[in-house]
């Protein structure tokens, strides 16, 4: 983190103590470190291949261990993380998505041995990101709704995705497991426009068609692959056993309105 930059310069006003480094500097973590009782987790995987997430991880677990302080790592994966091998027809190295899976399994194994060290290792596997229709995500994401107003998606019109606000997780880092909100992509096209003004359209990609681009293609492979994994779940279910309400999408567009503007008006 750098201590000029306006989150930081909030977070400080709040009460936080600060310490500026990144997760390469062994030292600055463990200086982070020092009397802490809790570390919340959460790294970036690497488009370079270069182990960046893994190493970045293992940096954050020696210093946590080496505090003596430090009895509770909680780590924010991905639903389904891991599980690609118990399904044969998705775990096959040409598709785009493995080596990513296979990166963030690595990391959740490093983050389940600190049980081995009297620590408690508790990951919160929460689903799809709802900032991701949002800008600068929603370049990555879903190209087409950006530049065509189009929400282009390999899942079958009935399928939802499970949505969540990454304040939530957060906010609820030891409960956010799953999502706020399961949507289809109708439901979610016919959302922006309450917000925006713009209609938005839906492109459902044939199934032969997106397992042919998912070879590819991330965005693709992940949702053949995980939103299909995760579309059973009910956040309302979790939301009475936890006690706690997650954000709905609606609520997050209505919060970033002159943003939803911006990109879609």
């Amino acid at each position: 983190m750098y201590l000029d930059c306006a989150a930081a310069v909030d977070l400080h006003r709040r009460g936080a103590v600060l310490v500026e480094g990144n997760f390469d500097q062994p030292e600055q973590l463990q200086l982070a470190c020092q009397n802490a009782t809790a570390v919340f987790l959460n790294v970036s995987p690497s488009s370079r291949g270069d182990g960046a997430e893994l190493r970045q991880a293992t940096n954050v677990v020696r210093a946590a261990r080496a505090s003596g302080t430090v009895t509770t790592l909680v780590y924010s994966n991905v639903y389904a993380v891991g599980q690609r091998k118990e399904f044969p027809r998705w775990y096959d190295d040409t598709m785009s998505g493995i080596r990513k899976d296979i990166s963030r399994a690595r990391v959740l194994s490093r983050i389940s041995c600190a049980r081995q060290v009297s620590q408690t290792g508790q990951s919160s596997l929460p689903a799809v990101f709802m900032t991701n229709y949002l800008p600068p995500s929603v370049r990555g994401c879903f190209p087409e709704l950006a530049e065509s107003y189009t929400l282009r998606t390999a899942m079958a019109p009935e399928k939802r995705t499970m949505l969540l606000h990454p304040d939530d997780i957060g906010r609820f880092a030891a409960a956010a497991l799953i999502g706020g909100e399961g949507l289809t992509a109708e439901q979610v096209a016919r959302a922006i426009p309450e917000a925006s003004g713009r209609e938005i359209a839906v492109d459902h990609i044939l199934r032969d068609v997106a397992e042919r681009l998912a070879l590819s293609n991330p965005q693709i492979d992940s949702q053949l692959w995980f939103w299909e994994r995760q579309d059973g779940i009910e956040p309302r279910e979790l939301e009475a056993e936890f006690g706690f309400k997650l954000t709905t999408f609606k609520e997050l567009l209505t919060a970033n309105q002159e943003l939803v503007r911006e990109t879609f008006g």
